[in-house]
């Protein structure tokens, strides 16, 4: 595998999302029972562990990452396509449109950024090193289901405003607002960060540029955002208190876990990015 030319590879990734899942959750849903948000998590476990053998088979699990930013277009088709009362205003148009260009714009960015076969994530193949003998395991409960499980309780929103017949208000503008921030912000950070990458005079330097002198993790600060707004979203559609445990999941998952790995190999390779952790706020630009 490879072998393969990157080109290739992410023609074979995207046939076997395209191709292989997204029918197979279809005809599973079938057979699953009759609660529509336990289908859809069984549904989304049994996915998943599809793509942890797909990963198995390659030796490479960077072939989960896009995922995250797959799946959710997957569970929005499912709640569409369930008997359910799906009601299409403002709120849930607005979220269909948004969740396709955030998706999209995600999914593009990991193809721009993925090698092929012959590249995996650095915090993959770190934990193959200190963990040979168990690292199967490790992958399974940690690249591939915890992600899986956030994802899921974060999209928890999508029903809910999907099927809600309530009436317009702050909360429905402001989601709007809140969600189409992120996008925004993830897209220029992300282009930033790629552009100085390019740049061979860069290398080990620090990313101080752009919305990265304002922030040091701007492109994370995005996806919090996005999360956010589709619970805020959720609000003016019928505010239901379990809803909130995605969103507070998503915040726990970056700022105890992906930013504090992040700056741990940040650190390692590039002593200045002390000082920049000195002078440059975590996420938000401004001390909260």
């Amino acid at each position: 595998m490879n072998s393969l030319s990157a080109g290739n590879s992410k023609v074979l990734v995207v046939l076997f999302y395209t191709v292989l899942l997204i029918p197979m959750g279809l005809i599973m849903r079938s057979g699953i029972p009759e609660n529509n948000l336990v289908r859809m998590l069984v549904i989304d476990l049994a996915l998943t562990f599809l793509v942890f053998i797909a990963g198995l088979i390659v030796h490479n699990d960077s072939v989960y990452d896009p995922y995250w930013s797959v799946f959710p277009l997957f569970i929005l088709f499912y709640w569409i396509y369930t008997p359910e009362n799906i009601v299409f205003n403002f709120r849930s148009i607005a979220m269909i449109v948004l969740v396709f260009a955030w998706s999209l714009r995600l999914t593009g960015n990991w193809l721009q950024g993925w090698k092929g076969f012959g590249h995996e994530d650095w915090r993959y193949t770190d934990l193959r090193k200190k963990f040979p003998k168990i690292y199967p395991l490790i992958a399974l409960g940690g690249i591939y289901l915890l992600p899986t499980l956030l994802v899921f309780l974060a999209a928890l929103p999508v029903q809910n405003i999907l099927t809600a017949d309530t009436a317009m208000g702050f909360a429905d503008i402001a989601g709007v607002l809140i969600i189409l921030s992120g996008i925004v912000l993830e897209t220029i950070s992300d282009r930033q960060l790629r552009s100085f990458r390019k740049n061979p005079e860069n290398k080990n330097k620090v990313m101080d540029k752009g919305l990265w002198k304002y922030s040091r993790h701007p492109n994370y600060l995005g996806e919090i955002l996005f999360w956010s707004g589709l619970y805020v979203l959720s609000l003016g559609a019928e505010p239901k208190l379990y809803i909130a445990s995605g969103w507070l999941a998503m915040l726990l998952l970056f700022n105890f876990i992906s930013i504090p790995m992040m700056e741990k190999r940040q650190i390692e390779k590039k002593p200045a990015y002390r000082d920049y952790m000195q002078k440059t706020p975590r996420l938000f630009p401004f001390k909260l």
